[in-house]
């Protein structure tokens, strides 16, 4: 798997709640009904910012695990990564063991997810994952969700001067593998959930697959909602990539990717 791959998997686990574990095989089947609308309810619940009512349907374990707070912080941080919402895409099922997994296509601006839902025998939500879709897979239509105004995918201002020296700075501290340093700009979750130890291990890598860092090329930056977007581009010895650093209102990084 290719290290930019690699770390992908690692910050979406960071976003993501895993309460279940799906390893037995996975087996298509035509999308149930009642399970679709609840699927697609608590799609639309989430697109509206209506997280209480999404946590309603989940299992006790899963309240626990995933409380309303956190699923908005986790759908703030999908959308600061991918951009606005924009529709529904479709939607499929599958089973795995006894449980019903739905699948609804979620499209956003800067890409496509998938709301994997998985039900219990009671109906009730016992795990939520955000994946990509499936390019093998089938999905039914579904009817369109119509996308509030604030959401719209609108012109965005540039982000601040403030955001891009910033994010040059932390990119400087990367470079230099001060790890520590790094984890100064983020925000509490996002230093716990991405300490020094695990940039060093993902930094790392990508080095030795790409050849040492060579020197910071360009910037380019957006706003998405309330989150500063900045990409900087780096120049390695086999290669380029984008650093992508999303900061929240209080200009702390609540996002950090390699593309």
């Amino acid at each position: 798997m290719a290290v930019t791959q690699r770390l992908v998997l690692l910050l979406l686990a960071i976003l993501l709640c895993l309460t279940i574990s799906c390893k037995r095989e996975e087996k298509s089947t035509a999308p149930p009904k009642d399970l679709t609308e609840l699927a697609l309810a608590l799609v639309n619940s989430m697109v509206a910012g209506d997280f209480k009512g999404v946590v309603s349907g989940f299992t006790s374990e899963m309240k626990e695990g995933l409380p309303a707070e956190k699923l908005a912080d986790t759908w703030a941080s999908v959308i600061s990564a991918n951009g606005p919402f924009r529709q529904l895409g479709g939607v499929r099922a599958e089973e795995v063991g006894g449980f019903k997994c739905i699948f609804v296509k979620c499209e956003f601006r800067l890409g496509k997810l998938d709301a994997k839902a998985v039900f219990d025998k009671d109906k009730k939500i016992a795990g939520l994952w955000l994946v990509k879709p499936d390019p093998t897979k089938s999905y039914e239509p579904v009817a369109q969700t119509a996308v509030k105004p604030a959401e719209q995918d609108t012109a965005q201002p540039q982000a601040a001067e403030e955001s891009v020296r910033l994010a040059k700075e932390l990119v400087e501290r990367l470079s230099s593998k001060d790890y520590a340093a790094v984890t100064a700009y983020f925000g509490p979750k996002m230093r716990e959930s991405l300490p020094a130890e695990k940039i060093k291990q993902v930094w790392e890598q990508m080095l030795s697959a790409q050849g040492p860092f060579v020197k910071q090329v360009k910037t380019r930056a957006e706003r998405s909602d309330k989150f500063d977007i900045v990409y900087v581009t780096v120049q390695l010895e086999k290669s380029t990539l984008d650093v992508k650093v999303v900061f929240s209102q209080d200009r702390k990084v609540s996002g950090l990717w390699l593309e």
